[in-house]
């Protein structure tokens, strides 16, 4: 009983110096403000404070990925290996085998190794036919962020 006292004490003392208050169920949050472009009086799109920044950050990605040159298309994966030494080691034949690009991509725990930049999929398809010819059963065809234009 002590206890509940000291407790129900300490409450009214934390509620009286304001550290906590009580929230009333009807509370309500005001609606955000619509910020107006003030050269036209019209209200803008959104408000940047209120999104939290994230458009920015995605415009910026997105407008470095065509200064780069990137864009989703698909390559041609001819293995994947769960040790990163082995991984190099099949990169570096690949390089060497193939006349295109290969990459050295890791998703955990796999390491994958893939072939050339392809806008189609029926240019990785003939790819993927020219990688089975040279030894590569397992080739596959997969969706991938591509570089264009190098």
């Amino acid at each position: 009983m002590k206890i509940v006292l000291l407790f129900l004490v300490l409450l009214a003392g934390l509620a009286e110096i304001g550290c906590i208050r009580p929230v009333a169920r009807t509370e309500r949050q005001s609606p955000p403000t619509v910020l107006t472009d003030s050269a036209r009086g019209m209200p803008e799109p959104y408000d940047a404070v209120q999104l939290g920044g994230d458009v920015f950050e995605a415009e910026l990605a997105g407008e470095k990925a065509r200064q780069s040159g990137e864009t989703f298309g698909y390559r041609v994966q001819i293995a994947a290996v769960v040790d990163e030494s082995s991984a190099r080691a099949l990169r570096t034949q690949a390089t060497s085998e193939f006349k295109m690009p290969v990459y050295l991509v890791c998703e955990a725990p796999f390491w994958f190794i893939r072939v050339g930049d392809f806008r189609t999929i029926a240019e990785a398809e003939e790819a993927k036919k020219d990688a089975v010819q040279r030894g590569h059963a397992g080739a596959r065809v997969v969706e991938d962020k591509i570089v264009i234009g190098e």
